[in-house]
């Protein structure tokens, strides 16, 4: 659609849906699923995907209850929130906002914001040894990992801090 809302409820199968100015509100699919406006949230809620892609320009995007092999979500201006995400890759972009991963089991995480904070609350059931990777020029970080993890993590923030209930060991250069 060019104008307007697109809901999506209770389908199996391939799903692509574009829309140029309204949200999308996606519940209760199962099957790959390919969703893009260009102003407007982005709401998927009880998914089962192989590949789920879902892009906006202007506006928020929520995952919530979503299980994929790859699952990535992109906005250039809005936050991302992530519960009860489970996948293979988990990746998750914006440019203004911040990101919120809570009860997240992937094997790897990628997360990126230029002006926003980075929360990663892995799940008791996650993969024990996860790569993530979360980078943000303004905010901080924080990572928080069950008991037994052993992860290969790469944080970094230009103006801000990073937290971590692990012990680390660092390889490099802190600055």
């Amino acid at each position: 659609t060019d104008d307007g809302a697109v809901d999506i409820a209770g389908i199996t199968g391939t799903i692509s849906a574009e829309t140029s100015d309204g949200s999308i509100h996606a519940e209760n699919i199962s099957g790959s699923a390919r969703l893009k406006t260009s102003d407007g949230t982005i709401a998927c809620v009880q998914v089962r995907a192989d590949n789920l892609d879902v892009q906006t320009s202007d506006g928020g995007i929520k995952l919530d209850d979503v299980t994929a092999k790859s699952a990535t979500a992109r906005t250039s201006d809005g936050e991302i929130s992530a519960n009860a995400v489970q996948a293979d890759s988990l990746t998750l972009r914006t440019s203004d906002g911040n990101i919120r991963c809570n009860g997240t089991a992937a094997e790897r995480i990628e997360s990126h914001t230029s002006d926003g904070s980075i929360h990663i609350e892995c799940a008791a059931d996650a993969p024990k040894a996860p790569y993530v990777d979360a980078t943000t020029s303004d905010g901080e970080i924080t990572f928080v990992a069950p008991p037994g993890m052993s992860a290969a993590i790469e944080a970094s923030t230009n103006d801000g801090s990073i937290h971590t209930q692990l012990p680390i060991t660092v390889q490099g250069e802190v600055r």
